[in-house]
Order: structure tokens, then C-alpha cells, then sequence
């Protein structure tokens, strides 16, 4: 719980007032014995920052929570994000949340194979944890003196409306505003570039509005799901813009084994990012040659890639298989990634997927904006024990009165007092 020196380089620059209001039950009473001290450490590092505690309840705010606020704008955080756990076996990276839910199902799942997989893998000698409050808060200070914030709308078709908490945070520290829409029938004016994971097909409603942004100059981070390929409505979208993929499902294999890592193409997105990306069940992207497109492939396979197909007595198609297309029209920004961004893959490629995540979507938005290269700091392995027991205690005596993501907040809370 101490400040890195990238923060305290940031810190040094800062020359507007910003407050950081802590807001804890019971005031004092209620605040973290690491968690306040740590926020102090702001104040001390810069004069134009102010530190208040708050009593959560006097104020009507959340328990455990910091709103970050100056003369601008301001941005809330919660403690519960301001930890994640990372797998060491896989190096799979998971939000508490995410955490909390699988708890949830050891808990109560009636399949025993299922419980006996998810304890191998999710236990106190396979994760570690981590406190990325360094990072948040400080790309929270950035976002709130910032003149010019851009915006990164995200919809799920077929699906929960947000992209996974790590990546979202990821971009938030990188000076972004994360808008998650609830439906697609219209694009915010102010969306610079939107996440679209179509994890299932688009309503014509809503390939009408997508084909309306995208024919405006809008910018799109699309990705897909190889078990959903039937997607008409998608098709007849990507279609004006030269872009296909097969009609039935197929998935990428490398060996016997639907994770690779992808050979580069070339194009700035590129340029800006360094490391392998790790494909995990991606499918194909076929390209047609398009007046007023160009076409810019960045991510494929290797030569001894094969394609497979659910079609009966189907031989698999060998070769090099682009997964990730960029197409350019205009001011008009597409790229097609064709897999969904998987946790686990980033955390087995050392984060480079959600890096080329956060690359693309600024070569997107052109915003000019900055990855702050904050580390996070990791949480002793005593306190991760008995952290699990805590989780393992709450989720399974509240599972059926509280909700998943009201069992999270309550884990962390606890977390923070298990350490007093």
C-alpha cells in the first residue's frame, strides 16, 4: 500500500485541485486501516490534493466506496475494485466479482465433477491477490482534470450490456469515459468508439443504428462468438464493408488446441502494442476486395493453423486463417476481432489481449490518450488464505438472500476488516 513512483511522477504535475472523498460507515469508526492510510499518501505526495473522510450513511453514499472529484468532473470508485485475483496455474486475471460468482457455483452446483474442478483450479494455492488501488485512483485523478475525456460505448448483443471489469478498468485509467448501453437502437453522438460483442445476432433495429454510426465515421471494436455464426442481421452490416465469416460454426485450432498465439500483420494498431496475442476460440474472417475499403489484416494465424467445422463428415480446412481485420472507409474505423476478449487467454499472454484491446480503441477514438504503466501491488499469501475462507463463508451462507454482486461488495468489506 504505498505509492509507485510512476504515480508519484504523475502527481508531481498535477497543478489543479482535486478532492478524494472517502466514504466509510461511521467515519472513522468504519474506515480500512490500510485502505485511509493510503489514500493520505495522495495528499502528502501533491498539495493540490485533499483527502476527507466521510461517513457513508450522513452522506448517502455507498459503504467503502471514493469519489474522486474536482472542479471538472468527478468519478466514484468502490473498494471491491480496487482488488482482482490472478490465477498462477492458467494466468487467468479475475475481478472480485467474477471471483464471487464462481464461488458462487462451488456452492451451489449439485454436479460434483464441476465443484472438484472449479476448487483445483480456484483455490488458495493457485490465486493470488492483488491491490490495484495505485493505478485506479490515479487514473481517476488524471480523468477528473482532464479537458477533454473521450467516450467508449459498450453493448452486448445477446448478453449483459458491460465488458469484463479488468478491461474496463484498463481503459478508464487510460483516460476514458466507459458508457455500457442498454440497447443499440440508437449510438450516443459522443460515442468516439464502441465495443460491440455479438454474442448473438443484432436485431434489425439494431443493425440499422450500427450501419447509421459506422456510415457517420463512427468507430467499432466488434467481436464475435464462433457458436453463434448464424448472424444475418451482423452480415448485412459487415457486408458493405467487404467482411464475411462462414455461416456455420467453425473454431481455429493450432495442434489439438483452440488457443495460439496470432502472427502480426502490419498497421499502427501494431505499432503502438508489444507482446503475442493469444487467440482462444477464434474463427475466420474472409475479406472482399470493397470500392472505397481498404482492408488491413493484424491478427492471424500460423501456417499449421486448421479450420473445423460442426458440419457432418467435414474435413478441416489447413492453412494460415485470418481471426482480426481492420477495415478503413473514409473516417469510417471497423475491426473485427473474431473471438470474444477471454480473461483467461489475457491472462495467459501477460495482458497483452486487453493491451490490444485498449491499442485498437485508441487508434479508433484517435484520442491521443496514454496508458499510465502503474503496477499493482501483491496482497501476501497468509492474508489470501485466509481471505478464501472469509469468501467461502459469506457466499455460502448468503447465496440465496443476496444477490452475486451485493455477496462481492460484502466480501471485500470483509476482506478489508480481516486484515484489522
Amino acid at each position: 500500500y504505498r505509492l509507485s513512483d510512476a504515480t508519484r511522477r504523475y502527481l508531481s504535475t498535477v497543478d489543479e485541485d482535486v478532492e478524494i472523498i472517502y466514504y466509510a460507515t461511521g467515519g472513522t469508526a468504519g474506515a480500512d486501516r490500510d485502505l485511509y492510510p493510503f489514500l493520505l499518501q495522495f495528499a502528502e505526495a501533491s498539495p493540490h490534493i485533499r483527502v476527507t473522510l466521510t461517513d457513508a450513511e450522513e452522506a448517502q453514499a455507498a459503504d467503502q466506496s471514493i469519489e474522486i472529484r474536482s472542479d471538472r468532473r468527478s468519478r466514484t470508485l468502490h473498494a471491491i475494485n480496487l482488488y482482482y485475483f490472478l490465477n498462477t496455474m492458467t494466468g487467468e486475471a479475475l475481478s472480485s466479482i467474477e471471483y464471487a460468482a464462481i464461488l458462487q457455483l462451488i456452492s451451489t452446483t449439485t454436479d460434483e465433477s464441476i465443484s472438484e474442478s472449479l476448487l483445483t483450479l480456484y483455490n488458495s494455492s493457485t490465486l493470488s491477490a492483488y491491490f490495484s488501488g495505485d493505478a485506479n485512483l490515479t487514473g481517476a485523478i488524471r480523468y477528473v482534470l482532464a479537458e477533454y475525456t473521450p467516450t467508449v460505448c459498450v453493448y452486448t448483443a445477446g448478453g449483459s450490456g458491460d465488458m469484463n471489469q479488468l478491461l474496463r478498468q484498463q481503459l478508464e485509467q487510460a483516460g476514458y469515459t466507459v458508457q455500457a448501453l442498454s440497447n443499440l437502437n440508437t449510438v450516443p453522438a459522443d460515442c468516439e468508439a464502441l465495443y460491440l460483442y455479438a454474442a448473438a445476432d443484432l436485431t434489425e433495429t439494431e443493425a440499422e443504428a450500427l450501419s447509421s454510426y459506422l456510415a457517420g465515421g463512427g468507430a467499432v471494436l466488434l467481436t464475435t462468438n464462433y457458436q453463434a455464426p448464424d448472424t444475418p442481421n451482423l452480415a448485412s452490416v459487415l457486408q458493405v464493408y467487404g467482411l464475411s465469416s462462414p455461416t456455420e460454426e467453425s473454431v481455429l485450432y493450432d495442434g489439438n488446441y483452440q488457443m495460439f498465439y496470432a502472427v502480426e500483420g502490419d498497421h499502427p494498431i501494431l505499432d503502438r502494442y508489444d507482446g503475442e496475442f493469444l487467440a482462444a476460440y477464434a474463427h475466420s474472417i474472409q475479406t472482399t476486395e470493397t470500392d472505397g475499403v481498404t482492408h488491413s489484416v493484424l491478427l492471424r494465424t500460423s501456417s499449421s493453423a486448421y479450420n473445423v467445422t460442426n458440419e457432418e463428415d467435414a474435413e478441416p480446412e489447413t492453412g494460415s486463417f485470418s481471426f482480426c481485420v481492420a477495415a478503413e472507409s473514409g473516417n469510417t474505423r471497423l475491426v473485427w476481432l473474431a473471438m470474444p476478449l477471454d480473461a483467461l487467454a489475457n491472462g495467459l499472454s501477460g495482458g497483452v489481449d486487453f493491451d490490444f484491446a485498449e491499442q485498437t480503441i485508441r487508434w479508433m477514438a484517435d484520442s491521443g490518450t496514454e496508458a499510465l504503466n502503474i503496477p499493482s501491488t501483491s496482497i501476501p499469501s497468509t492474508l489470501l488464505e485466509a481471505t478464501n475462507t472469509v469468501l467461502i463463508f459469506w457466499i455460502v451462507t448468503f447465496i440465496v438472500l443476496i444477490p452475486v454482486g451485493l455477496v462481492a461488495i460484502g466480501i471485500i468489506r470483509r476482506y478489508l476488516r480481516s486484515k484489522s
